[in-house]
């Protein structure tokens, strides 16, 4: 999945028609890769992140995108067309931390898991980095995400790279 920010989140004015042709002949050029409309911020009237990205045939939901803008729960709507979703959330010591005043990261997965019953990809996007963090802590609080979101206990050790 290649996750595009696909308009400036500043215009006043957004051709989706225009984006469309971009996005065909991107899939035309790489029909492999699977590009993934995220729903980033915008500045036109009247149309919110949620309204914007579900024009578009594939989606990745940034959850902190849509928690700040009030639209977690509008993209049950759209389910068929999310090909990923972003958890943002920071590491706080050796726990994946939900930076919103109204949702708890136990609360978003059990959401997307249990209420919507996605099992699409999920992918952690650390929100200001590691800072400070160790090798240890991001293991540690990855096995316990994994385990959130009920994925089987990895066998053997758990693997960044191969």
């Amino acid at each position: 999945v290649a996750v595009l920010h696909f308009w400036d989140s500043m215009a006043p004015k957004i051709d989706t028609t225009f984006l469309r042709e971009i996005l065909d002949s991107i899939q035309r050029v790489h029909p492999i890769a699977k590009a993934s409309i995220e729903n980033i911020p915008t500045s036109v009237d009247g149309l919110t992140p949620f309204e914007l990205a579900s024009k578009f045939d594939s989606l990745t939901l940034d959850t902190r995108w849509a928690c700040m803008y009030d639209e977690l729960e509008r993209f049950a709507e759209v389910l068929p067309k999310i090909v990923n979703i972003h958890l943002r959330a920071r590491l706080l010591e050796q726990e994946w931390v939900f930076d919103s005043p109204d949702w708890t990261l136990e609360e978003v997965v059990n959401l997307i898991r249990k209420t919507w019953g996605y099992s699409g990809l999920v992918t952690v996007e650390p929100e200001g980095g590691y800072h400070n963090s160790t090798v240890e802590d991001i293991v540690v609080a990855t096995k316990a995400l994994r385990m959130l979101l009920g994925y089987p206990r990895p066998s053997g050790r758990l693997r960044f790279f191969s």
